[in-house]
Parts: structure tokens; C-alpha cells; sequence
């Protein structure tokens, strides 16, 4: 499948941005073009919708990658004698 013009995803981003929170128009943007082409997108457009939308593709993208580290972090491992608890007799 070929890469859509910029200027394409530029005018859906800009009709997404006329239609829902720009936190929102980021996800749908990420989810259909991908990241690269949604940072191209917004990084060109402008309004204050446009700016907050951008700030929310940057927090998500630091944001997934760093909660995905945190919960693989603390979650339980399911062979540990001590599932479920935050500390371990032995770490006290």
C-alpha cells in the first residue's frame, strides 16, 4: 500500500480536529496514518487545536512506551511465591 500525500493527511487532520477533542483527533490520526505522518500533519498545521493535538501525539507516544515499562515493572510474576504483594518478606 502506498504512503498518502502529506497534504492528505494534513485536510483529514484538520476535518478530525473540526470534530472531536484534539486529544482524540491525535489518537484517530496515529491509529490510521501512524505516527510519522501524523507528526508531519500537525507539526504543519496551525490553530491551537492543531498545537494541543501535537502536545497529545508527543505525550502519548512518551506516555504509552513509559506506562507499558511501569506495568511490566510491577505486575506480578506468576511463578513468584509472593504474587500479589508489593514486597517480599526477603526485600523488607
Amino acid at each position: 500500500m502506498t504512503e498518502p500525500r502529506l497534504t492528505t493527511v494534513m485536510g483529514v487532520a484538520r476535518a478530525v480536529l473540526a470534530t472531536v477533542t484534539p486529544a482524540d483527533a491525535a489518537r484517530v490520526l496515529v491509529d490510521e496514518f501512524g505516527w510519522d505522518a501524523a507528526f508531519q500533519a500537525l507539526a504543519v498545521l496551525r490553530g491551537d487545536d492543531a498545537n494541543e493535538a501535537f502536545g497529545a501525539t508527543w505525550s502519548a507516544l512518551v506516555l504509552d512506551v513509559t506506562a507499558a515499562a511501569v506495568d511490566a515493572a510491577v505486575e506480578p510474576d506468576a511463578t513468584s511465591p509472593d504474587e500479589g504483594r508489593a514486597f517480599s518478606d526477603e526485600r523488607r
